[in-house]
This record gives structure tokens, sequence and C-alpha cells, in this order.
């Protein structure tokens, strides 16, 4: 008799039912809560790191730096913002390589040895982080660059990138190929709320006059929620990856380390494989490169500075057009699951309607124009399937002791394209808000074209080899083949 099971006539107990339906929601809110708790501490970090310039390094008084939100004293938050500038390099320069070093040779040891304990690692880093902003708020003469020690704290174990990917991988190893769109899809709505639940309860206990502490306070409440989560509806079963686990991997420790978890991320890539299976793979993880470059970037400076929008518009408008985001994906997804779209032709209709919202974004040039930005937000209800079509796609034609090495490139290549897709946009903003303000979506509709021609030519050729597959089949069947040709024209 399995776990959930039941003897004729007797009913399942109430707590067989709760952990059968969290065993069913898997790792969705284990993202949720973990992303919620990320956003709150990171909206106090950034407040105390404004403060601390304030204080510390321009020598405002004590009444502007309490003040630099009113609208009075907005050249003092301006001039902490542009002090910012150099940690937040200061930090990728720290976060980008230590993130990339863990991801290359942990993406192949999941495959071998579960993802679990890297979830719980990652999780454990963003929660040591978070006591440590606590101890930055009561040590007053600490130095902003203090605050660096956090990140590191979160980078060690991966960072952002990697524990979404491990949510991603463990989703595919508990999920059957006919419903896995659908829930990672979910998934990925998971992914955005999670964000915005996180940024929106910083600011209310901000608001409130709860002060920072409070608020970190909160961010370890919602990391406890996470990891509660993750020990009761997250189970790895020991056989589920000794397939997949050469001579060397007897002792983990050791093996994690192991040069070959390096080199398998290159052969999982360029390895033979079915049909043209190898290229499609390679085309995905092309798009997967450069599709955080297709949307529109620093919206909230261009509409603010350009535009000039009040924060409470700016703000309305994206909460509306997020979660008006997130239900048009699930709605998508659940309507055509008994029919589905094809995962390519998902990730062509996102970027291709990426690319006409761009288009629309670089003609808002004036105030008058800000009729623009509303229609342009109803092109970017789409943009989500873009990214639960290129991850389902590949979770498809890879194997399944494979997930963790093409989801750890996809997760290497975010990483990667967190520095240019900072800098470049963020430069071509300062250079061109006086002459051009929109240039940046100028820059971002070509990427977005890119990709979905890219993932178009990808669908194209899985339905010529699909066709091929099936006349070959009718063919040594017996069947007459010209006949069949003319059904499938």
């Amino acid at each position: 008799m399995t776990e959930f099971s039941k003897a004729p006539g007797q009913r399942k107990p109430i707590r067989t039912k709760v952990l059968k339906f969290l065993r069913l929601i898997n790792v969705v809110p284990v993202l949720l809560f973990k992303l919620a708790g990320d956003q709150a501490v990171y909206y106090v970090e950034d407040e105390m790191r404004h403060e601390r310039y304030c204080r510390q390094s321009l020598n405002f008084t004590e009444e502007e730096c309490s003040s630099m939100h009113d609208s009075n004293f907005t050249y003092v938050k301006n001039a902490a913002l542009e002090m910012d500038e150099e940690f937040i390099f200061q930090s990728r320069l720290i976060s980008v390589p230590v993130c990339l070093l863990v991801v290359a040779f942990a993406a192949s040891w999941s495959d071998r040895h579960g993802r679990l304990w890297l979830l719980r690692l990652c999780l454990a880093g963003h929660i040591l982080a978070a006591f440590f902003c606590i101890l930055f708020i009561f040590m007053k003469e600490w130095t902003v660059q203090v605050l660096l020690i956090s990140t590191v704290m979160r980078s060690i174990i991966g960072g952002h990138s990697f524990f979404i990917m491990l949510a991603f991988c463990i989703m595919v190893d508990k999920t059957d190929l006919e419903i896995r769109t659908l829930r990672l899809g979910l998934l990925t709505n998971m992914v955005v709320l999670g964000q915005a639940i996180g940024f929106v309860l910083g600011m209310f206990f901000e608001a409130l006059g709860l002060g920072h502490f409070w608020t970190l306070v909160l961010g370890l409440c919602l990391y406890t929620i996470s990891s509660i989560f993750m020990k009761v509806s997250l189970i790895e079963s020991p056989w589920q990856f000794e397939d997949h686990c050469p001579p060397r991997c007897q002792n983990p420790f050791l093996d994690f380390f192991h040069p070959r978890n390096i080199l398998d991320l290159v052969v999982v890539v360029i390895r033979p494989r079915k049909g043209e299976d190898r290229l499609h793979l390679q085309m995905i993880l092309w798009v997967t490169f450069f599709i955080g470059l297709s949307p529109p970037h620093l919206m909230k400076k261009w509409i603010m500075g350009s535009l000039h929008w009040g924060l409470i518009a700016y703000n309305a408008t994206s909460a509306v057009t997020m979660v008006s985001t997130q239900m048009t994906t699930m709605v998508v997804l659940r309507l055509t699951r008994n029919n589905p779209i094809p995962d390519c032709l998902l990730t062509t209709l996102g970027e291709g309607m990426t690319v006409i919202q761009c288009l629309l974004l670089a003609v808002v040039t004036r105030p008058e124009l800000s009729f623009l930005v509303f229609i342009a937000a109803l092109f970017a209800l789409s943009h989500n399937l873009a990214n639960v079509g290129v991850r389902a796609a590949s979770s498809k034609i890879c194997e399944a002791g494979e997930i963790g090495r093409v989801f750890g490139i996809m997760a290497l290549q975010e990483i990667i394209m967190s520095w240019p897709d900072y800098f470049i946009f963020q430069k071509m903003w300062e250079a061109s808000k006086d002459i051009l303000p929109t240039a940046q979506h100028l820059l971002s509709a070509p990427f977005g074209a890119l990709n979905a021609l890219v993932m178009l030519a990808v669908y194209m050729s899985m339905k010529k080899v699909n066709k091929l597959i099936r006349l070959d089949m009718y063919d040594k069947k017996g069947h007459d083949v010209q006949e069949l040709e003319t059904l499938n024209k």
C-alpha cells in the first residue's frame, strides 16, 4: 500500500489529503515565498545604502536624509542614486563570476545527485544575508561597502538565478510531458508574482513606519515559510538519479568539484541526437541567451523622467499590467490544454508581441503621446509565453538525465547577460535621453524580432521532421505514402 492509498471503504485522513495536495503543487509555493522574501530584503538593502550615502558621504542634514522620498527633497534621492551606481558595479563584479563558477559545477552535479540539497543551501545563503543586513542596521559606523558581504553570502551558493533554475528542474522532474508547458507557465508566473508581492510588502512595511528591522524580519518569515513548504511538499527519490551516476560520483562532495562537470555542459549541447534535435536545442539556447534583451528596459526612469508621470501613476500602471500578464499566461495555457500551442510558437508569439510593444513605445517621444503606453501594454500581456516556450521546448528535447545541465546553461546565460543587459541600456539612456529618450526601446526591438524568427524556424523544422517520421512509419506498415502526403498537405 502506497503512502497515499487507502483500504476499501476507509476515508483518507486529513493529513494524507494535505500532503497529497502539497506534493501536487510541488515547488510552486517554495519559489513564491522565497522570491517574495528576496524582494522585501532587497528593498530594505537599497534604502539602507541610500541613507548611509546621505549621512556619511553626502553630508546632508538629518531632516534631508529622513525626507529623501518627499517631492521637496528629490535632489537628495538623486544624489544617493548616483553614488549607488558604484556599489551596483562592485556587486555585479563579485556576484557574476562567483555565480558562474557555482552554477557551472552544480548543474551537472544536480543531474546525478539531486536538486534538494542545492535548493536548501541556496535558501540558507539568502537567510544568512538577511541576518547580516539586520546586523548592518545596528552598526551605524559601517560604510556601504560592508554590504558587499551580503552579496558574497548569496553568490557563493549560486544566487538568484541558480535557485530559479533548480525550481524549474524540480518541476520538470515531477511533471509529465502532457501538462509540462502548463506547469512551467504556472511556475513562470510565480517568479513575477513573488517578486511583486515581496516588493509591495516591503514598501508597505516601510510606509507604515515599522522601519528596516521589521521589514527584514518579514523577509525572514517569508524565507521560513518557503523552507517549510520545501520540507513537506518536495521529496527526492533516492533512485531517481542513480542511472546517471558514473563511478566518480560515489563521493558527492568530491564529485561537485570534478572538472568533468563543466565539460558536461558543452557535451550536452554538441552531442549527437535523433533527427535534428541537436540543432533545435542549440537554436533554442541561442534564443535564451538574448531573450532578456527583448523587453522594454528602464521603464521607470523613462516614464517618470521623459513623460513626467508621478510615482503613483507609474506603480499603478505597472501593477495592472503585471497582474494582467500573469492572468493572460494562465488563461492561454489552460484554454489550449487539450489542443496545445506548440512551445516554439508560444515563444514566437511572445517575442513578436514584444517587438510591437517596443516599436509603439519608441514613438512616445513627448508626454502628449502617453496614451500609446497603455496600448503598448496590451502587447506585453503575452511576454511570459516566450519564457515558458523556451523552457518547455528544451525540456522535451533533452533526456531526463540532462535537465539540470540544459537549464544550468540557461542560468549561466542569464547571469552573463545581466552585466551587458544593465550597462548597455543604462549607458544608452544616459547618452540619448535629451535627444531621443526612446532609443533603448529601438535597441530592444531587433532582439525580439530575431528571437521570434529563430523559434519560428525551429517550429517549421520540427514540423517537417515529424511529418517525415510519420511518413516513414506509415510506409513500413504498408500504407499508401502518396495518400498520406496528400492528407498532410
